[in-house]
């Protein structure tokens, strides 16, 4: 497995974290916005038909509801699931097999989405090891980007961190030319 980094601990953007009565918003003021979080979900159950486009492998497709409008496709292809965000695939790193998380965090700033967080488990060849990790995935207009930081699953506060880091890293992380940020204890 890749091996995890800390992450600085330092931002620049102070969290106020709320608890709100439905528990699906986190809110956060800094000092380029309001930042704020909605969930959509994953689940089979709350996506789409599910749509096979090979029955020799069961590879699929399900469409899943985002945020606004921006659409959320979920693509499992031997073993592996990928997610596309607003029409662009962004890519599950590669691990052997793994499985989704059952909702999709969307950071917004002002109410434009820049950032979506959601939980892959790793599974060892076909068994469930008991590892994930959250992917910080960098949006631009409405469409995925690519990965820009992996954060270690099973540490105590990995969403806490998974939002600090997409908060306070995003806007300056370049697709392509920067590597994903990855952090552990």
């Amino acid at each position: 497995m890749v091996k995890l980094i800390q992450i600085a601990t330092s931002f620049t953007i102070v969290m106020l974290l709320s608890n709100c009565t439905n528990g699906s918003k986190l809110n956060a003021e800094s000092e380029i916005g309001t930042i704020r979080s909605e969930y959509t979900p994953l689940d089979r159950e709350s996506c789409g038909e599910i749509i096979k486009y090979d029955d020799e492998t069961n590879d699929s497709k399900q469409v899943c509801p985002g945020y606004n409008n921006i659409p959320v496709l979920v693509k499992n292809i031997d073993g592996r699931q990928t997610v596309d965000l607003g029409g662009n695939t962004i890519e599950s790193l590669g691990w052997d097999f793994n499985r989704l998380g059952e909702k999709l965090e969307w950071r917004l700033r002002d109410d434009e989405p820049f950032a979506a967080i959601y939980r892959y488990y790793i599974d060892d060849a076909g068994r469930d090891s008991g590892s994930s990790a959250l992917v910080v995935a960098k949006i631009s207009g409405g469409t995925g980007e690519c990965i820009a930081g992996m954060v270690d699953g099973n540490l105590p506060e990995a969403n806490e961190l998974a939002r600090r880091f997409a908060d306070g890293k995003i806007t300056e992380f370049n697709c392509g030319v920067d590597s994903p940020e990855e952090i552990s204890s």
